[in-house]
């Protein structure tokens, strides 16, 4: 299900060789550090001519501290701007990230891209840090040498108007600012006139610009030690550790500081190259924070006590819940220069003291009574996107390694949505040894949407869709779904001690050049850990997999729910179906004309269709829901065929069962079924016999056109819809002629009246849609005569102009051979007379055309030779050239009744 892929070398000593853009040679760097923002791995080279050689790559950044009195400067040699004027030397960063697939361009998939390096100047102070080796057991004195100094955290800006600026923090209140212009890579700080930037918390939260190569004085404003300065109180406050953010918005960039007394903000000009504190956040006691950066969201946390009456009445001991629990305050960076405050929220304030399960927990309480006190620690608290979506997980929500709590952060509306999901022994910390120390042993991530929760002492991995957690509809799918075991790529498991977890789906093996692990999900393997009866459906579509993929997914699921005769089960299914199709307005605007192609399926006339039915094509804007017209061609329709094939009545008849029920719901909804559903369900009540169903089926339709019909000429409003307004609404009448005049040995039969009613229910269609065309063609298939010249009658008698009114099929040719038909069962001859004298009036209001005489040329002898026969030109109708006249219904050709209908029609006698 989830799945370790192939590895990514980190830091490739031949890669960095080979890249054009390349500084650092073939050695490993002095320290590295994962930006989870731009995703990638910045690296800081050691020194060239260094005594360690390059020995000292780590994948671990170290921590140093600059002295004070340098910073201070109370170093000797000032010029006269106050910069202390120290050596300086060139130091080397360089960032690798995963390659693109997008771009077209191929890379070595085996290792990281060099996605920057860059070379600056920095003073020796920062640059270097002195290290003694005692290597010669005679020297009176320990060798001094100079190795990279290594900073706490070093982060890359992404790159505005062709400038890139990188954060380097060197203590806990220092943070020095570089600049980085040009596009081939170089450090901008090697020319001369760009100032530095460095912002030390210990002194003025203010930036102070600086030489490359030189520090700034802090000790030549007394204001700068004597000033209060807002969320700011010189000398205690610290930089949270991680807390030196980047935050592009529009077209500026900022610097974020993250305080134990205030957030910082300072805004990067690159028009006037200088750097300002802009904005700061008072904070109370603020002990850690967490920032997703695709939404620009920073939720910083600081511990706060319960309140109570009186401490001497309520004791630690009686509360079933913790005296500590942490306030969140979220801070929202919008594109501009606004940021948006959110209502704080609190985390930890669940966690019961004693266990609600006894069973249960009797064991967990026993062994982790003295090693953890149920109080939320920052390592429980994760911020992941979803959906688009900032979601605030807290694990063991409930005490003791139970639960999950998910608080939902809505920017539009400002409010909070909280969710406490009940799960057993999601164990925080496990011991190293005998003493107190404890390590991460539960790492919260997102791929695919999917929260995902790896348990490395349990070696279980958890996924939770947090859709459908905050869902209001019961039915769906909701449970966490557990794997447990291990899953190996090249013989080593993310459940391993020696991976690292880093957000949101990478594990990283630091020993050596350092490997990057991707976890990949399976959504077919997922599956199998989901019970069959579960509503997995909308979970499945929600997945980044081609749809071909979970659309046979969904189907398989559905298919052995009806193979298995669990009806009710499906139903419910239905229901979650059709309520997140009702949702989306492109998907119901999509099966209104898509699904006219699904009639002749839909009809059940022809079985030979089954193998179309695989093939469905969704359009993308219809989004993660199951359309009409797949829920059609892939369920409906193609199980009602399977019954039919195998003659299955039962198996029909449930089929029938759940069209119908599809069909309430989506009406229930004010939603309008397309045709090919309507079309389903009548053709399963005809084949299975439901005269008394399929005929109070029509006459329901049809009240509720004519009240539609009468609100819209009142001009009431209405959510129903008339066929007028759906496309193939002619389409589908056209197909209803065909299941009442199609004769099939069907499992069951319908009565005569039945036929009549559905003929009727189709003409009631074609006329309210002004197919008075197809109409026509209908009723003379059928041989019904004089209801086609009534339909054409009604037409003539509103139309004003009548020229070129006959289309194809409706022409007096058609209606002379349905009368031909007709008379030819007639017993009395008295009958077909009065028939054709109808139909020669009515044709000559209807096609005039058909009555125009032309010249004919006929042969009056056959036994002379062919240049020798008798011929003559005959005048009659264009009728008359097109079919034969029946004589031998008359009496024969000399009878009175057929001379004068040969007459009436533009027939010759001597023909």
């Amino acid at each position: 299900m989830a799945s370790l892929q192939p590895p990514l070398i980190i830091i490739d000593n031949k890669g960095s060789q080979r890249t054009s853009k390349s500084i650092v040679g073939g050695s490993p760097p002095a320290a590295t550090w994962f930006d989870d923002d731009n995703r990638h791995f910045v690296a800081l080279s050691v020194r060239r001519d260094g005594a360690d050689g390059g020995s000292g790559g780590s994948l671990v950044s170290g921590m140093s501290s600059v002295d004070s009195l340098v910073i201070a400067g109370e170093a000797e040699g000032q010029n006269e701007d106050g910069d202390v004027e120290d050596e300086s030397e060139v130091v080397q960063y360089q960032a690798y990230g995963l390659p693109d697939k997008n771009n077209g361009i191929q890379y070595d998939r085996k290792s990281l891209v060099t996605e920057i390096a860059i070379a600056f100047r920095l003073p020796y102070q920062l640059a270097n840090v002195e290290t003694s080796v005692d290597d010669d057991t005679y020297a009176t004195e320990p060798t001094i040498t100079f190795t990279r100094r290594i900073p706490i955290l070093a982060k890359f800006s992404g790159k505005i108007e062709g400038v890139r600026f990188l954060a380097m923090q060197f203590t806990n209140t220092m943070v020095r600012v570089a600049t980085v212009e040009d596009e081939q890579g170089s450090g901008s700080g090697g020319r001369g006139g760009t100032k530095h930037w460095t912002v030390d918390l210990s002194f003025d939260p203010n930036p102070i610009a600086s030489n490359p190569s030189s520090l700034p004085s802090f000790r030549g404003s007394t204001r700068n030690l004597f000033a209060k300065h807002e969320g700011v109180d010189v000398g205690s406050t610290t930089i949270i550790g991680g807390g030196v953010l980047w935050c592009r918005r529009g077209d500026s960039v900022n610097l974020i500081l993250v305080t134990s007394t205030s957030v910082l903000v300072y805004e990067m000009n690159t028009v006037k190259k200088q750097m300002i504190k802009t904005q700061v956040f008072p904070l109370e006691s603020a002990s850690s924070f967490w920032y997703e950066p695709k939404s620009r969201t920073l939720i910083i946390g600081s511990y706060k006590k319960r309140r109570s009456a009186s401490e001497e009445d309520v004791t630690s001991d009686e509360l079933p819940f913790p005296n500590v629990f942490m306030e969140m305050k979220t801070l929202f960076f919008a594109d501009e220069t606004t940021v948006d405050t959110f209502p704080t929220f609190s985390v930890g304030t669940l966690r019961e003291l004693v266990p609600s399960d006894k069973e249960d927990c009797e064991t967990a309480a026993s062994e982790n009574d003295e090693d953890r006190s149920n109080v939320v620690l920052p390592t429980d608290i994760s911020v992941v996107n979803c959906y688009d979506k900032v979601f605030c997980v807290e694990l063991g929500s409930l005490g003791f390694g139970q639960g999950i709590g998910l608080t939902e952060l809505n920017r539009d509306s400002g409010s909070v949505k909280v969710r406490q999901h009940y799960i057993l022994y999601i164990q925080r910390t496990k011991p190293l040894s005998g003493d107190s120390t404890h390590i991460d042993a539960s790492c919260v991530g997102v791929m695919d949407n999917l929260l995902v929760i790896f348990l490395k002492e349990d070696k279980f991995t958890l996924f939770l869709d947090v859709a459908d957690l905050f869902s209001n509809d019961k039915k769906v799918f909701r449970e966490c779904i557990e794997e447990p075991g291990e899953k190996k790529c090249e013989d080593i498991s993310f459940y391993d001690e020696s991976l690292s977890f880093l957000a949101p789906s990478y594990f990283l093996n630091t020993a050596g050049q350092g490997l990057l692990y991707e976890v990949k999900l399976s959504v077919p393997d997922l599956l199998r850990l989901i019970p069959s009866s579960a509503c997995i459906v909308p979970f499945l579509l929600r997945r980044n997999a081609p749809r071909e993929v979970l659309r046979a997914c969904a189907v398989d699921r559905i298919t052995n729910l009806i193979e298995t005769n669990d009806l009710t089960t499906l139903k419910g299914w239905l229901e979650v179906f059709v309520e997140q199709y009702s949702r989306s307005e492109s998907a119901i605007k999509w099966d209104m004309e898509s699904t006219v192609t699904l009639l002749p399926c839909a009809s059940l006339l022809e079985l030979n269709r089954l193998a179309m039915l695989d093939h469905v094509s969704v359009s993308s804007s219809c989004g993660p829901v199951i359309t009409q017209t797949e829920m059609l061609q892939l369920v409906l329709i193609k199980q009602a065929m399977l019954a039919l094939k195998e003659g299955k009545t039962e198996k029909l008849e449930d089929i029938l069962a759940l069209a119908i029920d599809y069909m309430i719901e989506i009406e229930r909804r004010f939603l309008f079924p397309c045709v090919a559903l309507q079309c389903l369900v009548v053709a399963l009540l005809w084949k299975t016999g439901e005269n008394t169903e399929l005929c109070s089926f029509l006459s329901t339709q049809e009240a509720q056109w004519s009240i539609t019909r009468r609100r819209r000429q009142l001009e009431l409003p209405t959510s129903n819809r008339l066929y007028s307004d759906s496309p193939g609404a002619v389409a589908f009448a056209e197909t209803l002629f065909l299941i009442a005049t199609h004769d099939t040995p069907d499992l069951m039969q319908c009565s005569n009246t039945t036929k009549q009613k559905l003929m009727s229910h189709a003409t009631t269609i074609l006329i309210g849609c002004g197919a008075i065309s197809q109409l026509t063609k209908c009723l003379l298939s059928e041989g019904q005569l004089n209801e086609a010249m009534a339909v054409c009658s009604r037409r003539f008698k509103k139309s004003v102009d009548n020229s070129n009114s006959c289309d194809e099929g409706t022409r007096a040719v058609d209606f002379f051979r349905v009368a031909v038909e007709k008379a030819s069962r007639m017993p009395r001859l008295g009958d077909r007379v009065k028939t054709f004298y109808h139909l020669c009036y009515f044709l000559k209001n209807w096609d005039p055309s058909a009555f125009v005489v032309e010249p004919r040329k006929i042969i009056l002898s056959w036994h002379s030779s062919a240049d020798d026969r008798n011929s003559a030109a005959v005048e009659e109708s264009i009728l008359a050239h097109a079919y034969p006249f029946p004589d031998n219904l008359f009496g024969g050709k000399q009878s009175i009744s057929s001379k004068r209908l040969r007459s009436m029609f533009g027939y010759s006698s001597y023909i």
